[in-house]
This record gives structure tokens, C-alpha cells and sequence, in this order.
């Protein structure tokens, strides 16, 4: 057997999970079932999709949390054309209700959350971050606007170096969720084609705080 025969052709490739071009359209928006009768919700069901408002109001009613997040979400020129909504019982917390959506539906790519717990927040940043996928958090704790130490929801976030994860400040963030409008006009962009700074948010009460104090 000649050297020749013994050559052996290797190829080595080096393959990354790739999310398609069109999960970056795609939000979630997690929401928690209401107790029924003082029981947790039986959930038979993790994800559903929709395209409008009306399926959301037909499917979980017209006041409730899952409609007024979709409502900004939809509320401006530009909106996703289609979206996930992911539920959670009472009895669970919302990383285990996280990874039950996960399973049953990984198409989408930016989260949004009823909750604007600081430490709700911190746990759904501390999840995403280990994704490939990103977190658009609000609240409305006025400490992030004037921190005297380093305990405010802003500065834990920044502390964690979490670079999955925005936020806002609004004084209404639990009723009216402006990272859903802020989100739902620009998700629909092609990433990396625009800035989604200075844009204002569609259907969003303007929320201004100033500090009160003496002048020295």
C-alpha cells in the first residue's frame, strides 16, 4: 500500500444555531391566568398566537392584561404581524411558566412581561440572558429616575451587566406597559437597519417626574 493510500480527508465545520430572520419580528408578551373559584387556572394550553386585537379580546376578554399589552403593542403605524402570548398561573413563577412556553413555542424573540416587579425583572433578565433571545422591561419605581445608591431596579440591572435586557421608566408601567408600543413599532425592522432611540411611543400617556427639593 502505497502513502498515498493511507491520506485521510478531514473536514471540520464549525455550525451556530441560527435564529431565522423572521423570529426578530415575533414579541411575547407572558401574562398570569386570574384564579378561578381561589384556585390556580388550569392551563391546558402555553402559547397562542394572534395577529390582532380582537383575538386577543375574543380569547381572554377585553379588560384583561393580555389586551391592554396588546393594545400598545398594535397602536402604532408599524406592528408586528404576528405574536405569541405565553400564560402562567398563580401557583407557578414565571420562570417555570417561561420554560413551559419555551417548549411548547420558541418562534419569538422579544419577551415582555405583565409583571413590573423589580424582582420579577431581575429573575426574566437573569433567564434571557442565558438565550439567544432579548427582555423589554418597564417600571415604575421613581428611584431609577434620581438613585441615591445602588439598590433601584436600574442599577441592579446595570450592576448584573445584562446586555439582553432594556428598560423604561413610566409612572403608569403597570397599566399601560409602553415597552409594548416601543417594541411593536420597531421589531418589525430589519435588525441592525435602524436606531430605536428618540422613538416615541404610540398610545402611551406622557409620564414626566421631576425631583422636588430646595434650591441651594
Amino acid at each position: 500500500m502505497s502513502d498515498m493510500d493511507k491520506i485521510v480527508e478531514v473536514y471540520i465545520s464549525r455550525e451556530t444555531a441560527q435564529l431565522e430572520t423572521t423570529s426578530f419580528n415575533i414579541p411575547l408578551l407572558m401574562v398570569t391566568l386570574p384564579d378561578a373559584g381561589g384556585n390556580p387556572a388550569v392551563i391546558t394550553q402555553r402559547t397562542f398566537v394572534f395577529t390582532d386585537l380582537k383575538g386577543v379580546e375574543d380569547k381572554f376578554g377585553p379588560g384583561s392584561v393580555a389586551a391592554a399589552m396588546t393594545r400598545p403593542l398594535l397602536s402604532g403605524q408599524n406592528r408586528p404581524p404576528q405574536f405569541v402570548i405565553g400564560v402562567k398561573n398563580t401557583a407557578e413563577t414565571y420562570i417555570e411558566a417561561l420554560n413551559k412556553v419555551q417548549e411548547e413555542n420558541n418562534s419569538w424573540y422579544i419577551l415582555m412581561s405583565d409583571s413590573k416587579v423589580s424582582a420579577n425583572i431581575l429573575l426574566l433578565a437573569a433567564w434571557i440572558q442565558a438565550q439567544r433571545k432579548m427582555y423589554a422591561a418597564s417600571t415604575a419605581d421613581a428611584d431609577v429616575l434620581f438613585p441615591t445608591g445602588d439598590q433601584d431596579i436600574g442599577s441592579r440591572l446595570k450592576d448584573m451587566a445584562y446586555d439582553r435586557t432594556f428598560w423604561l421608566y413610566h409612572a403608569q408601567a403597570e397599566t399601560e406597559h409602553p415597552e409594548c408600543a416601543w417594541v411593536g413599532s420597531q421589531i418589525i425592522e430589519v435588525p441592525g437597519s435602524n436606531t430605536w432611540a428618540f422613538k416615541q411611543a404610540s398610545g402611551i400617556t406622557r409620564s414626566e417626574e421631576r425631583r422636588v427639593g430646595k434650591e441651594c
